[in-house]
């Protein structure tokens, strides 16, 4: 595993603890062998001593030859006792204390990297943890046979440096493929979650992260089709390492191109299937792909029974042609410079934005001309519906088993309907192309780049409203002069109905006449409808009259305060 070595200063290094059991285990050796290992050692002592008096002209001392008899139990013990020891605590700790092993596979192989380590010859050793290399610099150079750990929200893209042909390593190495130490040759390699062993010239291209993905450009410049400078902040969520989405396709009509919807379904608790909207959201691409295919699907006997569509993994899928994709197939930008993968969604979705804001002129983005119906809202949606079908994608056709056309709303029993298997869409998009599914794609903050535009903008909407307030207050004051003029006809024709057969009366005096008038008038103008209709003079004036012709009337007096006025009254 990856580590960084501690640097300490004035301190000793302290004793490796590792150390204890080779050392044990010699100790052991020598008191359970130590009469053949003097033998031997008293055999090489004399038959050394028996050379330099050859070149010496020494006297030649006596060589036991007997002692040879021990070389041979010493032999087995280092060679076969040793060994088998070391290998048994090898397996021991590979299987249980060091790396993530699977198989009795990965624990020899395991094994042999240990021993590796031990003797200082491995290579690498790199934990990818959320698609991030943890590891020093001097680790993921260092050459040899490696390994890597591959988290599960991760996987790695590993290419082999080519080297000057050595016979010797082609020999090691066709002994590692032999003894199953070492992977066939394959440049590049994807590999996923779990561990991975290194070939002695292989090195980490990238580490990938499968999980979502957002990225975020901030001040990008665009045009409305008026030529306003706008400025905001684009923003695309994306992944590799889900399974794309499935398109419910059907024909709302007859089965032509046009036609083509996208249905959102909705199960019913009563176990019906409910259509609540077909949307017009393919691109021209992918429609005549989807209707060239659903014009052939029942002729190719592919319709069956409509299923539910399993759920969604929660863990990161790994798709090791959608790595080698992303990793391998990288653009380039104006500069002539390599995209990463992972930048590359966010400068689609500015692209896209450019094209779309470019239909739409500055003062429309704000302009709602009926409830619900918001310009800005259907910018947002027709980003976000292009940028959606620029990643992977899949689709499903659907249609009624008796060729009846489907509607908006309808509920629909599962029996009744018959679909294609789940396929994916193929034809060529940038990002699609590239393995990216994309989650979302649009703008946040978008706003003139001049403050005068925004503030002539606030002037036109006060202009538009103070418009709007006096056409509204107009329309009212003409609506409650109608009213007091249908009011005040109303009220004189009561008066003509009430005075007229005063008038055609002969019966009366002209005193009679006047007094029968003046109460005819102080009856009227008691109503409270009418009341609200007569000026103020109006009413006093008939107060005036009334004390005039009647001085000592107490019986209308009642009557007379309900034609004054609080104010007349006081006065």
């Amino acid at each position: 595993m990856p580590y960084k070595r501690l640097k300490t200063k004035g301190k000793k290094k302290a004793f490796n603890r590792f150390y204890y059991l080779p050392i044990g285990l010699g100790l052991i050796f020598l008191a359970a062998f130590w009469q053949h290992i003097w033998r031997v050692i008293s055999l090489v002592a004399r038959f050394s001593w028996a050379v330099i008096a050859v070149f010496l002209n020494l006297d030649m001392p006596a060589i036991p030859f007997e002692n040879f008899k021990s070389v041979f139990p010493l032999s087995v013990n280092c060679l076969f006792g040793f060994l088998l020891v070391l290998g048994f605590w090898l397996v021991l700790l590979s299987a249980q204390a060091t790396l993530p092993i699977s198989s009795v596979r990965d624990v020899y192989r395991a094994s042999f990297h240990l021993l590796l380590h031990m003797l200082r010859l491995h290579g690498q050793a790199v934990l990818i943890d959320d698609g991030k290399k943890l590891a020093n610099p001097e680790e993921l150079n260092k050459p040899g046979m490696g390994v890597v750990v591959v988290d599960f929200n991760s996987a790695v893209a590993l290419e082999e440096k080519v080297e000057t042909p050595n016979l010797v390593r082609r020999i090691l190495e066709r002994l590692g493929l032999a003894f199953r130490l070492i992977d066939p040759y394959q440049s590049p390699r994807i590999q996923g979650p779990g561990l991975v062993f290194t070939r002695r010239n292989e090195r980490i291209r990238e580490a990938v992260d499968l999980r979502e993905q957002f990225r975020m450009q901030r001040g990008v410049q665009a045009h409305t089709r008026d030529g306003i400078e706008m400025v905001m902040n684009v923003n695309s969520a994306f992944t590799i390492g889900q399974e794309p989405d499935c398109l419910e396709v059907t024909y709302a009509g007859e089965a032509r191109i046009e036609n083509l919807r996208v249905a959102q379904l909705r199960w019913q608790p009563n176990g019906r299937l409910k259509i609540l909207r077909l949307s017009d959201d393919l691109d021209d691409a992918d429609r005549l792909e989807i209707h060239q295919y659903a014009r052939v699907a029942s002729r190719l006997g592919q319709m069956g029974a409509f299923t539910a569509l399993p759920a969604p993994r929660a863990l990161p899928i790994f798709d090791e042609d959608r790595v080698f994709r992303a990793v391998f197939s990288q653009a380039r930008d104006n500069e002539d410079q390599l995209i990463p993968w992972y930048d590359l969604p966010v400068k689609v979705v500015t692209d896209v934005v450019h094209d779309e804001l470019l239909k739409f002129n500055y003062d429309d983005l704000y302009r709602a001309d009926s409830p619900g119906d918001f310009p800005m809202k259907r910018l947002r949606n027709a980003v976000q519906t292009r940028v959606r079908s620029l990643g992977l994608l899949n689709f499903r056709y659907f249609t009624r088993r008796d060729g009846k056309l489907l509607q908006e709303g309808e509920e629909i029993v599962l029996e009744d309907l018959v679909s294609s298997p789940v396929r994916q869409l193929e034809n060529s998009k940038v990002l699609r192309e590239r393995g990216i599914k994309v989650l979302m794609g649009g703008f946040q903050e978008l706003q003139p780049v001049s403050e005068e535009v925004y503030r002539q903008h606030v002037e036109t909407w006060r202009a538009r409203w103070e418009s709007d307030v006096e056409v509204i207050r107009a329309t009212r004051d003409l609506e409650a002069a109608r009213i007091q003029n249908h009011a005040r006809a109303v009220a004189q024709a009561q008066m003509v109905s009430t005075l007229s057969p005063i008038f055609d009366s002969e019966k009366y005096t002209q005193e009679a006449m006047a007094i029968r008038v003046l109460q005819a008038l102080e009856q009227i103008a008691a109503d409270p409808k009418t009341k609200d209709l007569l000026p103020g003079d109006t009413i006093r004036l008939l107060g005036m009259v009334h004390d005039w012709l009647l001085p000592h009337d107490v019986r209308s007096s009642s009557l007379r305060s309900h034609l004054m006025t609080p104010g007349d009254e006081k006065k």
